[in-house]
């Protein structure tokens, strides 16, 4: 969705006010399906375009633990300036840059979203996660794997202590 601010950019809007909905799903491999509900207002102030936006959030993720699909949602407000152009665009990221007056609005949520999003998703606080090796997940109760893995390198030696204590416990009687 393009917004076109050149009715403000010329004075004659002083106020924008939008709604889009957007499909998120796949933005990043943990997100399985999910939208988006933008808000947002622009507000002409002299020079600039002050753009504020409410992302409202509300998807089926992949736990990074246990693998297992929940359901995720998040809100959070963002303000941006708009400009027409800059002295130096190079070296200010406080504004964006509108093209011919107009803005690729889905471009800009897709990346303010994607930053907002945790960098995993955990289904809960306590997830215990997956076996490391029959990859059973432990959220739902004990695996059959034994709780101590041996070293290989040990074995002969645990072998030879485990003979060692049977023969003392037999002489000892």
């Amino acid at each position: 969705m393009k917004i076109d601010f050149n009715a403000m950019l010329c004075g004659e809007q002083r106020e924008l006010t939008f709604s889009y909905a957007l499909d998120i799903g796949g933005y990043t491999p943990d997100i399985a399906s999910g939208n988006a509900k933008i808000i947002g207002n622009a507000f002409d102030h002299t020079g600039y375009i002050k753009l504020q936006i409410e992302f409202m959030l509300d998807m089926a993720v992949v736990c990074s633990k246990c693998a297992e699909e929940f359901n995720y949602k998040d809100n959070f407000k963002i303000e941006y300036s708009l400009c027409t152009a800059l002295e130096n665009p190079e070296e200010n990221d406080d504004y964006i840059v509108l093209d011919s007056g107009m803005l690729d609005l889905e471009e800009l949520a897709e990346t303010s979203i994607i930053l907002n999003l945790p960098s995993r998703f955990i289904c809960k606080k306590n997830c215990k996660g997956l076996c490391q090796k029959c990859g059973a997940n432990l959220n739902n109760g004990r695996c059959d794997c034994p709780d101590k893995e041996i070293d290989p390198r040990l074995v002969k030696l645990i072998e030879y202590l485990e003979k060692f204590e049977n023969n003392d416990t037999e002489e000892v009687e």
